[in-house]
């Protein structure tokens, strides 16, 4: 379990601060072109905060499923947003590696996901204007 936890870590803090070279040597050979395609707007659209691993279930010896939190923003808006991950990863005969993820909850958009806005945006609107002292009868 600490293999796969460490190895984990490792692939998500690489892949926080653009370590793509080291990222890949945790990727199994046939999930690379999506992993990079899928993180391909962070550092450049939106930007990491934190990432926290929640918990690590090794099914058998060479299964494992890897939950991870991650707290992100677009840099065009800076709302904070949240993203619960679950990874999958397989332990071969070259140490464990991450076979697919997915999105299980939260706010969408971070694996460049279009996202459905949850509601329109609201118009400006002011109060209606009333001077002191007018001579309105009131």
């Amino acid at each position: 379990m600490q293999r796969v936890s460490d190895a984990a870590r490792d692939l998500n803090i690489a892949t926080r601060f653009g370590k793509m070279d080291l990222v890949v040597s945790y990727v199994d050979a046939s999930f690379r072109g999506q992993i990079i395609a899928r993180r391909s707007q962070w550092g450049r659209d939106l930007r990491i905060v934190d990432l926290e691993l929640t918990g690590v279930q090794v099914e058998d010896s060479t299964h494992a499923r890897v939950g991870l939190d991650v707290s992100w923003v677009y840099l065009r808006d800076g709302t904070l947003r949240g993203t619960h991950v679950e990874q999958q990863w397989l332990d071969d005969s070259h140490g464990w590696k991450m076979v697919s993820e997915q999105s299980k909850g939260g706010d969408s958009g971070l694996f460049g996901e279009v996202m459905v806005p949850d509601n329109e945006p609201h118009p400006d609107v002011h109060l209606p204007s009333r001077t002191l002292g007018s001579h309105d009868g009131a």
